[in-house]
């Protein structure tokens, strides 16, 4: 793990040469505007000819919005999403049918197909410059890993982290942006949004472009024999999740980097309530929120116990925990690593006893006080007292413009003569 910690990151300015195949058949189109001037040549055509599609009048064809399928009957909303017996959507069901070729109208196919290009593409630059950088540190190629439940500052770790070769998009000030060309599902939801849409028709229609990415993705793995890196950024509070990134890295010989985050269920819930309403990122209903919460612990007790330490791979991990007792200007802190022992196998080495526990559940007991506590923060009022509340103790007080945006963003929510609950607006904003 001290390899990463003590690696420089890579200048992306520098790497230009590398992406002959990103973008080729993307035209250039004037010069690269000085918010893309330090992303590599072929990655800012990519950007540029997105900015294209989305904002010519010429596509609007293209960008059109439109319902999920061709055929009338699934344009019935008492008929499509497909429903169980329970009157819920059926997640199986829904899935066969949005993948199906002939689901969708042609012109949102167009939007898609363009989409998955254009991440596909991003995946690879990413992977090419990560290889390059890490083949200078003597790092073989890995799985990169963003573990931690919505609103967990995953992205923001991702970038002070600095992870060798990591591309970021470019603020028009200058300052580093997001991760360029990570797996993710939010990717596909840039190019949807902006073409129109609603977040039901959205989420799932990101998932289905998500999965045809990855198959992409697989088969270029295959290809370079294994010798690739990636991001995944994701909650992985489902096991399921963590044993394909595990038999991935079995089958195609690399390591995992798990970095690992965690926040006290209030920090997620403020976090979630903050999105704009309406936006494509995910409006999670507080029962969701709630079980993913408690899902993450219980996940990170089983991969630290046992399935990374049998699964035979090499891996570096590191658990960054939100530490509400200290100074509010160092709240995330290392808690846990692995390292070898003599015969090399995995050690979990715990820095600081409490809170891991409070970031991992191994028993009945715990389970129990975690959704206590989940439930305890959904009972909460949003008034002015409670903002203010939150924001001393879990806001580095000289961070004016977190404060200022966190007290802009909920005042939105106060209501003098019926106050909300956590549950009700974390409930309202899911149904928007």
């Amino acid at each position: 793990m001290e390899e990463l910690k003590n690696s420089n990151e890579t200048s992306s300015s520098g790497l230009s040469g590398e992406y002959s195949r990103l973008g080729e058949e993307v035209p250039f189109i004037g010069p690269i505007p000085p918010d893309l001037k330090d992303v590599p040549e072929n990655v800012a055509r990519t950007c540029l000819k997105q900015r294209e599609v989305m904002y010519s009048p010429v596509n609007k064809n293209i960008i059109s919005y439109n319902l999920y399928a061709r055929a009338e009957e699934n344009r019935d909303p008492d008929k499509f999403p497909p429903k169980d017996e329970e009157g819920k959507t059926d997640k199986s069901a829904l899935k066969c049918a949005i993948d199906a070729e002939d689901f969708w109208d042609p012109e949102r196919k167009v939007l898609q197909d363009y989409g998955i290009k254009c991440q596909f593409e991003n995946t690879v630059a990413l992977s090419e410059s990560m290889r390059n950088a890490e083949r200078k540190f003597g790092i073989p190629a890995t799985i990169y890993m963003l573990s931690g439940i919505s609103a967990a500052g995953k992205t923001t770790a991702c970038k002070n982290v600095g992870f060798p070769g990591m591309l970021y998009k470019i603020k028009p000030n200058g300052d580093k942006g997001n991760p360029i060309g990570t797996l993710a599902t939010d990717n596909s939801k840039d190019y949807l949004w902006m073409a129109g849409g609603n977040c039901n028709q959205i989420h799932p229609e990101s998932s289905m472009m998500m999965r045809k990415v990855d198959a992409l993705w697989a088969e270029y793995v295959s290809q370079k024999g294994g010798d690739c890196s990636e991001v995944r950024d994701k909650t992985f509070s489902d096991i399921k999740d963590v044993r394909d990134v595990v038999q991935n890295a079995q089958e195609t010989s690399r390591r995992i980097y798990d970095l690992d985050i965690d926040v006290p269920f209030i920090v997620s819930a403020v976090g979630v309530m903050m999105r704009q309403k309406g936006s494509h990122e995910p409006h999670p209903a507080f029962d969701y929120l709630k079980d993913n919460y408690v899902s993450m612990k219980e996940t990170r007790h089983e991969k630290l116990t046992k399935m990374y330490p049998e699964s035979g791979v090499e891996v570096s991990y590191s658990l960054k925990c939100y530490d509400y007792t200290s100074n509010p200007k160092e709240r995330q802190k290392e808690v846990a690593y692995y390292k070898k022992d003599e015969d090399g196998n995995l050690v979990l080495e715990i820095i600081d006893e409490k809170l891991y526990n409070q970031a991992v559940i191994d028993n009945d007991d715990s389970r129990v006080k975690c959704k206590e506590e989940a439930d305890f923060v959904g009972s909460q009022c949003v008034t002015r007292e409670f903002i203010d509340n939150y924001c001393k103790a879990y806001i580095n007080p000289e961070d004016k413009g977190t404060i200022k945006g966190i007290k802009e963003g909920l005042e939105a929510y106060i209501d003098d003569d019926n106050p909300k609950t956590i549950t009700e607006i974390l409930n309202d904003n899911a149904k928007a």
